[in-house]
C-alpha cells in the first residue's frame, strides 16, 4: 500500500514538473517575441514590424509581407494565426492594387490610408497602441490542458529610472498551443 502511495506521490510530482517546464517554455516563447517587437518598435524597424507597400510588376501598388511575416514565424506564430494576419490585409491589397504606385508615393494624409483600409503602420499591431512600451508583465498563467496555455499579461513603460515603471489598463491574453514539441502562439488578444 505504501509502494503505492509513494508511487502515485512520484508520479504526481513528475507531472506537475513536467507542467511547470511547459509553463516556463510558453512563457519564454511569449517574452520574446515581445522582447524582439519592442525592440524593433524602439529601433524604427517597420520592414521587420510591417508588411511593405512596393510596386508590383503590373505597376501597381502591392504589400510585400516575406520580412514580416518571417519574423512573425520565427517569433514561433502559428501557421492559423499568420492566415490570420494575412487576412487581415485582403481589404488593403484589393484596394492597393487598383492604385498606381506613382498615385500612391504622393499620398501623405493618414486620411488617405485610412481610406483604403491601410493605416495599418499608424498602430503597433501587437502592442495595440501608437506609443511604444518597454516590456510585457505576465500576471497569470492557467492551463487549459497539458498542451495549452493562456497568459495573460500587461505592458509597461518607464518614467525617468526603471524604478518609476507605470502600466497600460489594459490586460491582455495569449494563447499558446504545443505542435509537434514546439510551442506557437495561436492567439493574441
Amino acid at each position: 500500500m505504501s509502494r503505492k502511495i509513494i508511487s502515485l506521490a512520484l508520479i504526481l510530482l513528475t507531472l506537475d514538473c513536467f507542467s511547470q517546464g511547459n509553463s516556463e517554455q510558453a512563457e519564454s516563447i511569449l517574452q520574446n517575441f515581445y522582447n524582439w517587437y519592442i525592440e524593433a518598435v524602439k529601433e524604427r524597424r517597420t520592414s521587420d514590424i510591417y508588411p511593405q507597400f512596393i510596386k508590383s510588376e503590373t505597376g501597381f501598388t502591392t504589400l510585400y509581407f516575406s520580412t514580416y511575416l518571417s519574423n512573425l514565424e520565427k517569433a514561433n506564430f502559428s501557421k492559423e494565426l499568420l492566415q490570420e494576419v494575412m487576412e487581415a490585409f485582403e481589404q488593403c491589397e484589393s484596394n492597393l492594387s487598383k492604385l498606381k504606385y506613382e498615385d500612391f508615393i504622393k499620398l501623405g494624409d493618414l486620411d488617405d490610408f485610412e481610406e483604403m483600409d491601410c493605416a495599418f503602420n499608424n498602430v503597433y499591431t501587437w502592442i495595440w497602441s501608437m506609443e511604444p512600451v518597454d516590456g510585457i508583465e505576465i500576471t497569470e498563467v492557467a492551463s487549459k490542458n497539458e498542451s495549452e496555455y493562456l497568459i495573460n499579461f500587461k505592458f509597461y513603460y518607464f518614467g525617468s529610472s526603471e524604478e518609476d515603471k507605470s502600466y497600460n489598463n489594459l490586460s491582455r491574453t495569449a494563447t499558446l498551443k504545443l505542435f509537434e514539441n514546439n510551442w506557437q502562439i495561436t492567439s493574441l488578444k
